[in-house]
């Protein structure tokens, strides 16, 4: 598993299909409907919702998993599929961001001049990309070893 990307957008909608007091966790449903062959198919990935009013909404679609990185375009693709598929049209965007999360990379090797920490040093959860707790945790014993 390599850098799962991901694609967030706050945007202005004119409803969503959601209740809008609720987040939407790893929404994995087919919205296309069909079994398709394409580029699209080839890669997984879910949607996260979070209305932040009844049309301003947090939409981010996550690849969670491809021995290769997805292309950040196609992505953006999949997420447009999703909502104009679920009716949502979106009337104004407020703010996109694009990320990749490195995972499933080698430890670091101990005997460098500088150590990494957190993702940098391959701590992180190779489903989420997060790891908080454990880095948190081995922060205060990783700064008396300085």
């Amino acid at each position: 598993m390599l850098n799962p990307p991901r694609m967030i957008g706050l945007e202005q909608v004119e409803s969503i299909p959601y209740d809008p007091s609720l987040m939407v966790f790893m929404d994995y449903r087919d919205y296309t409907k069909h079994k398709s062959q394409s580029l699209e198919a080839q890669y997984p990935t879910f949607l996260y919702v979070m209305p932040m009013s009844p049309t301003k909404v947090f939409f981010e679609e996550t690849c969670l998993a491809s021995k290769e990185a997805m292309p950040f375009e196609l992505l953006k693709t999949k997420l447009m599929s999703r909502l104009k598929t679920m009716g949502i049209r979106i009337t104004k965007t407020y703010e996109e961001e694009w990320s990749y999360i490195p995972v499933g990379g080698s430890l670091p090797n101990t005997e460098q001049k500088n150590l990494a920490f957190g993702a940098a040093a391959s701590m992180v959860h190779p489903a989420t990309g997060k790891k908080m707790f454990g880095i948190i945790s081995l922060s205060s014993l990783t700064s008396c070893l300085i």
